[in-house]
């Protein structure tokens, strides 16, 4: 830190006495995290997951799978180079964080004891969260009409019910309900969708039993962010999060001025260079630059602006290159790691109604929205064809010959097999006369391990 041998950048020399001269030096200090853990320090001692499970038990829950929830806290550690001791640990982050809500399935015959259960909020040093849902035949069966409620919750704001929609419906019938123009309006006041039950395979189902309402939970989540220093949002001034302030000392009482230059010594940095400044990763947005280079210092202030752009989106349109109405445009997600990229292989969202070639897409412009062509869905997706003798059968066009070759006349053995194999075959063909034969077309998804 302090060279006192070299005083004003001159060399001392020899003269009467001793002389003693101190250069002092300064512990460098290092961040580790999680993901770059150094000086006998782990993963785990920076990370932390909790854990929520849902059980589903009675009846036919067998065939309904745990819904397993985890949420990753981390930490970092501001190491001492020389020590190898922590001379700072951050606070854990998120300091807390809310789990979804988890509703029971709609189980037809069978009645839940729960409608929704866990959705706590736990921090790093909470315990794994369990619960049970268990399920009884129902033994009251009703033949009145059946209500359901569809809950949009904000998951960052403790699962707060931000709106609701009751159903009415027949006992047993399935739930038609599309919430996506709910969820479209919720997004354009600044939620996020998460989870969104009425997108999955499974169907939803009225109960037949009166005073029992299923529930279905939409999960969204509110898009306020931290403004600082560290994290930078375009269109917030950095005056309304950042202040300077000055030291100045003033020496005064002698009414005199030294003479300039006579104690003056050369200008002196305590470094030679600023360090260089990373990024921040903003969600939702990206950068043209990941890191701001160091620059030499000077004796004048020196800025520079990194300015964040919003990231484009997946925009859904018809075979016709019109947009679909209503349907939702999700946002591409910044890269963890790197503020100039958006995250590759993003998911393209199934529409109700519609069917698309591409399961992911990758942009080339994380800042440019990217096209997506939904063909209308054909149901059909079953072919019946008939077989057998048709009676009513369209003539064929008359064929040209071609002159015959000469008879060979076959062996009394040849014929005599022959004619067993043609009553065989007429035999098994008479048999199937006037049958239909069914062909079944199964569509296979060779990445989901060759599920239909």
């Amino acid at each position: 830190m302090k060279n006192g041998f070299r005083v004003n950048g001159k060399t001392p020399v020899y003269g009467e006495g001793d002389a003693t001269y101190d250069i002092s030096f300064k512990h460098r200090i290092k961040t580790v995290d999680a993901e770059h853990p150094e000086f006998g320090f782990t993963k785990e001692d920076m990370s932390k997951k909790v854990k929520q499970t849902v059980h589903f038990e009675g009846g036919s829950a067998a065939s309904v799978a745990d819904d397993v929830k985890e949420i990753t806290f981390t930490r970092t550690f501001e190491v001492d180079e020389v020590t190898k001791k922590v001379v700072h640990a951050s606070d854990w982050q998120p300091a807390s964080q809310s789990f979804m809500l988890i509703a029971a399935p709609t189980l037809p015959g069978f009645v839940p004891d729960q409608t929704v259960v866990g959705g706590q909020a736990v921090t790093a040093d909470s315990e794994d969260q369990t619960f049970t849902i268990n399920y009884e035949v129902n033994r009251k069966p009703s033949i009145k009409k059946q209500t359901a409620k569809v809950m949009f919750v904000d998951v960052a704001d403790q699962n707060a019910v931000v709106d609701q929609v009751e159903l009415t419906g027949e006992p047993n019938a399935p739930v038609d309900y599309d919430p996506s123009k709910k969820i479209a309006e919720l997004t354009k006041i600044g939620y996020v969708l998460v989870d969104n039950p009425f997108s999955k395979s499974d169907i939803k189902f009225f109960s037949n039993l009166d005073g029992y309402v299923p529930v279905f939970v939409i999960t969204l989540k509110n898009t306020k962010v931290a403004v600082n220093s560290e994290h930078p949002l375009d269109g917030v001034p950095a005056d309304k999060y950042e202040k300077t302030a000055a030291f100045v000392v003033n020496f005064k009482g002698t009414g005199q001025i030294v003479p300039e230059g006579e104690y003056d010594t050369p200008w002196t940095t305590d470094l030679d260079n600023y360090q260089a400044v990373k990024v921040p990763v903003v969600a939702g947005y990206h950068t043209n630059v990941s890191e701001v280079k160091p620059e030499a210092v000077r004796q004048v202030d020196q800025v520079e602006n990194v300015t964040y752009q919003a990231n484009g989106r997946i925009v859904p349109i018809d075979e016709n290159g019109n947009l679909i109405p209503e349907a939702p445009q999700p946002q591409f997600k910044t890269d963890k790691n790197d503020p100039t990229k958006v995250v590759t292989e993003a998911i393209v969202p199934d529409l109700k109604g519609y069917t698309h070639d591409e399961m992911t897409v990758t942009p080339a412009d994380p800042g440019a929205d990217l096209r997506v062509v939904y063909k209308a869905k054909d149901d059909n997706n079953v072919w019946v064809v008939k077989t057998g003798r048709h009676n009513n059968a369209v003539p064929t066009e008359p064929q040209q010959t071609t002159p015959a070759a000469p008879a060979v006349t076959p062996a009394p053995e040849q014929v005599a097999a022959g004619q067993a194999n043609q009553e065989t075959a007429v035999s098994e063909y008479e048999s199937n006369v006037g049958k239909h034969q069914i062909a079944f077309v199964n569509f296979i998804d060779l990445d989901n391990d060759g599920m239909q």
